[in-house]
């Protein structure tokens, strides 16, 4: 995946201080945002091309991820999504 650096931006939470990377990419149209976890950051990417609604909506489900330890899980992505939906 290829990144733009002016599409890139950090956000640090206020309350706990955690930082998250986002990068706005283009995706296939069926992906609205995928979470990743690198060196012990997690990157989220989102498609580009979704509307701002839908952006809300895909952040929403990949914070769901990483607060609920999925990416740490043994469980295969898709069977992680059969139980989330948005």
């Amino acid at each position: 995946m290829k990144n733009n650096p002016d599409d890139m931006f950090v956000n640090v939470d206020d309350a706990t201080g955690q930082v998250s990377c986002y990068c706005a990419n283009q995706l296939p149209s069926r992906i609205h945002g995928l979470v990743m976890e690198d060196c012990g950051e997690s990157y989220t990417y989102y498609n580009a091309n979704c509307s701002y609604e839908m952006l809300h909506k895909a952040y929403r489900h990949e914070q769901e991820h990483i607060d609920n330890g999925d990416l740490d899980s043994p469980t295969p992505a898709d069977q992680l999504e059969a139980h989330r939906h948005f």
